[in-house]
Formats: C-alpha cells, structure tokens, sequence
C-alpha cells in the first residue's frame, strides 16, 4: 500500500491531470491512495471541482477533507486553509495518510511531473527491502525542455554556496555550475534527491519528524537528509528509473526572480546555521553576499534589456 501526496497551490486542473498521468505510467502490485494538500488559502480545488461537475464527497475522518473521482480514481483532498509552504503542506498530507491508512510507504511529488516509460514501483521498494539503513529511494530527474539531469546532488559546502550570490550577479552560468548534480549512472547512496519525487518510508519519515517545518520552500531534501542522517538514515538514488521535472516557464520579472530568491537563501541560512553549525559571522557574511546580489541583479537585468533594444 503507498500513498500518493501531492501538495497543490492554485493548479487543480494541473494536479488532477497528473494523477492521470501518474495512474496510466506507474505500476504496483499494491493499491494506490491519492492525497492533494489544497495549499491556496482559497478552497480553490473545492471551487474548481464546482465548476467543473466534479463531485465531491465530503469525507468523515475531517471537516476539511473531502473526495473527488479523477480518472475512475478516488482523490481525498485536504484543505490546508492557508500557504503552508512546502514542507509543512507536505507534512499534513503524510499526517493524513498515517491517520487514514497507515500505508508503510509515501510518494511526496509536484504535479509538474511527466513519464517518458513505465515506472515500477517495487523496484523502489525493492531498495527499501534490501537497504534498512535507506529511507527515501528517488529516480533519475532530468529537465523537461533540455534533458540536463537534475537529481541527485552531493553535499555543497557554505564557502561554495555564499560565494554563488556574488556571482550569480556577474556570471549566473558560472554560478549554476556550482551546484552541479552528480552526474552517475549508478545506483548509490547520495546526500540528496529532488524532493519532485521521492519514494519514502513512512515510519522512518515520521520517526525523524518529517519535512523541518520551520522553512517555506526551497531546501527541504537537505534538510531531510541531515534529519535522516541523525537516526543513521539515508537517500538513494535509483539510475534505472527516469522521470522529467517541468520546471515551468521563466520567471521574467526581476520582483518575482529576487522573491524566490529571498525564500531560497532564508531556507539555505537556516539549513547551514540550524543542521551545519554556521555562526554568526558566517550567517552575516552570507546576507552581505546576498545583498550584493539583491543590488547588482535589477542593475543587471537592466542593462541586458538595453543592450537587446
């Protein structure tokens, strides 16, 4: 039994397709349970589905939970009442599973999620089985548009993470470069894979305290695996499955572009500060890099929109 969570923030009609999608390319011999966290704040799925002609049951377990029929499959949705966030959304989903089902494994996946083959999932489990030390077992990811692998990914130190904001100022593609995944055809152990889709061991997920609830978005995978590394856990990653990670159109305004990154660099300075011993000299040093780079990138964009008139 696995449990499928999918946290959703304003894309219902993108989240049912994927269940779609994820029905017809993933196989198990075990049964399949459907949770979408509705992380609008607006009961946006709830309206969609209204919209739509899509019948909706309300369901007993909560007042905020209730089930849809997607694709001859049943989806529980659970409204969070709010932007949660990554983590915290996630974990409410998983907190819904334990409660309802207690299905030993969790798949955590973004609904931008697309299946070049068949993927079998007792090959996930497979590794579950045969490593006890392993807790989240993740797929080759590679970019929907160039094809570039995307997960899994080493440790990276502060020194080349602080240094990224001053480059990504003058040398972005230099800077990228720094965060390189490791590129292996090789089934292996590994720091970290994309938390787009990880296959999970409930227990062990619940035991270490799931998601850090403490950030918003970006830098959970790390996290989670310095929680897992505490109880003698870790992640693998498994080379003979392929999935691609849509990562969605380019963000063009430099608000938007310097508000992810806003959330990006909190959730890293909490990672290196709260799981890596980063003091705070190290923590005052990196915001003067990332203010650097709050500067230079508008001046930047400017000046590329001139130079392309």
């Amino acid at each position: 039994m696995v449990s499928v969570v999918i946290v959703d923030y304003k894309t219902p009609e993108e989240s049912f397709k994927y269940i779609g999608r994820f029905a017809q390319a993933v196989k198990t011999d075990g049964n399949l349970h459907y949770v979408v966290v509705d992380n609008s704040g607006e009961e946006r799925i709830r309206k969609y589905c209204e919209q739509q002609s899509i019948g909706m049951e309300e369901f007993a377990y909560s007042k905020d939970a209730y089930v849809v029929s997607i694709a001859q499959t049943d989806v529980y949705v659970v409204d969070s009442h709010g932007n949660l966030g990554y983590a915290r959304g996630n974990n409410l989903g998983v907190r819904f599973s334990n409660d309802i089902w207690n299905d030993p494994h969790i798949i955590i996946t973004n609904n931008d999620i697309y299946f070049p083959e068949t993927i079998q999932l007792d090959a996930f489990e497979q590794v579950l089985r045969k490593h006890s030390d392993v807790a989240v077992v993740g797929p080759m990811v590679r970019n929907m548009k160039t094809k570039e692998q995307q997960s899994p990914h080493s440790r990276m130190t502060y020194m080349a993470w602080a240094s990224r904001y001053w480059l990504f100022a003058i040398a972005p593609k230099l800077a990228l470069k720094l965060d390189s995944p490791m590129h292996t055809q090789t089934s292996q152990r590994v720091y970290w894979v994309s938390g787009c889709f990880m296959y999970i061991d409930s227990v062990k997920f619940t035991q270490v305290g799931m998601f850090d609830s403490n950030t918003f978005l970006y830098w959970e995978e790390k996290i989670l695996s310095e929680r897992l590394n505490k109880y003698g856990y870790g992640m693998y990653f498994l080379a003979d499955s392929t999935i691609y990670h849509n990562t969605g159109s380019t963000i063009s305004s430099s608000v938007a572009v310097l508000k992810s990154a806003r959330f990006n660099f909190e959730s890293a300075l909490y990672y290196y500060a709260e799981y890596m011993g980063l003091g705070k000299l190290g923590q005052y040093l990196a915001r003067i890099s990332f203010n650097v780079y709050k500067f230079a990138y508008p001046v930047r964009q400017r000046i590329k929109h001139l130079l392309n008139r």
